[in-house]
């Protein structure tokens, strides 16, 4: 049995460029749907790339504000604080019997900056979900015995 001949027809680009707009006028909604929805990534992938970004600051400020909301409660004890750089104080405190040690910058922290006593007990906070996320000061909180 013979086989059918197959006949490849080649148009110009002007007809291709008329088909498409026929084809782009007869789908008028879905169109203006994907043209919306590429300015939409468009825009917001711009927005991503050229908004400005926390400082390190910034990023522990608010750290430190969103454990004050959140965290919770524990006594602690200070460990350190003359071999490290001015401000920073290292702490311990247990949670479900795991010791955790962890350590501060308090240089930004106003009030406390070398005012606090260390012979007495410190109240910690720290994150339920991770225990080692933990502060013993903040803009609005203080867990530090003050002298």
């Amino acid at each position: 049995m013979m086989q059918p001949r197959m006949h490849l027809h080649f148009t110009s680009w002007r007809e291709n460029l008329h088909l498409g707009w026929r084809v782009l006028a007869q789908h008028r909604v879905e169109a203006g749907v994907v043209a919306g929805v590429a300015v939409l990534l468009l825009c917001g992938s711009l927005y991503l790339h050229f908004r400005k970004k926390p400082s390190p600051e910034e990023i522990e400020r608010r750290r430190c504000l969103r454990l004050v909301q959140v965290g919770r409660l524990v006594d602690g004890t200070i460990v350190e604080t003359g071999e490290h750089p001015e401000g920073v104080v290292m702490f311990t405190y247990r949670v479900a019997g795991v010791q955790y040690t962890c350590a501060q910058d308090l240089s930004t922290v106003p009030n406390t900056a070398g005012n606090f006593r260390v012979d007495l007990p410190v109240q910690v906070r720290y994150d339920p979900r991770n225990p080692f996320n933990s502060i013993v000061a903040a803009e609005t909180w203080s867990g530090l015995r003050l002298t």
